[in-house]
């Protein structure tokens, strides 16, 4: 923002929880959902999320390069909703039982510290449960994103199908233990008809 207010033309987005395949490096939102289908975790913290299609996310940054006011901050977005509702669509899309029971903050806040402790001096490898993904849960994270929309056009599309796409993106990629765990498999897409979609080429 002071780049901005001294001349250069920077434009500010703020994806908030992007869901969808093709996320090689396990970021915490597929994290998370491998830790349900996988029944890692067999319990849940409470929280509200902000869940938007990552491919609509990608469109969004199109457009903010295209129409976005300089100097402005833009939210993508999708559906607000709590971790309950979403294992509930969880269990309804892949099949398998999610966890029916919520852990207190404090305890889930002693297994992130003991948790982040072992990963960071002896797995070396990314915590489960990041202590700072804990701390957040005290701020409910329910965004909107009108000005994304009357400004940019920015439109967020349906979660079930991007749930459905990263649940089958998952099974193919063998992070879940089962192999073919989606029973409403992702519609099919080409990669032509993607970048259509997404506005990166021309129809002709």
């Amino acid at each position: 923002f002071e780049a901005a207010s001294a001349g250069l033309p920077f434009v500010v987005v703020n994806p908030t929880v992007p869901i969808g395949p093709g996320d090689w490096k396990v970021t915490p939102p597929t994290r998370m959902l491998q830790g349900f289908l996988t029944r890692t975790f067999p319990a849940y913290l409470q929280c509200q999320l902000n869940l938007v299609p990552v491919e609509d996310v990608a469109r969004g940054h199109v457009l903010a390069a295209e129409k976005g006011r300089i100097g402005n901050r833009y939210i993508l977005g999708g559906q607000n909703i709590t971790l309950s509702h979403l294992l509930l669509r969880l269990e309804r899309l892949s099949g398998q039982t999610m966890p029916k029971s919520s852990v207190p903050y404090w305890l889930a806040l002693v297994s992130a510290a003991v948790n982040e402790f072992i990963s960071d001096h002896i797995t070396r490898m990314p915590p489960a449960a990041p202590l700072a993904g804990v701390q957040l849960v005290r701020s409910p994270a329910t965004f909107q994103s009108v000005k994304a929309r009357t400004e940019l056009g920015f439109e967020a599309g349906s979660l079930d199908a991007a749930l459905a796409r990263a649940i089958a993106w998952l099974g193919e990629s063998g992070l879940l233990e089962a192999r073919r765990i989606c029973k409403q498999p992702a519609p099919t897409v080409t990669n032509g008809a993607r970048k259509r979609q997404l506005g990166f080429t021309n129809p002709g």
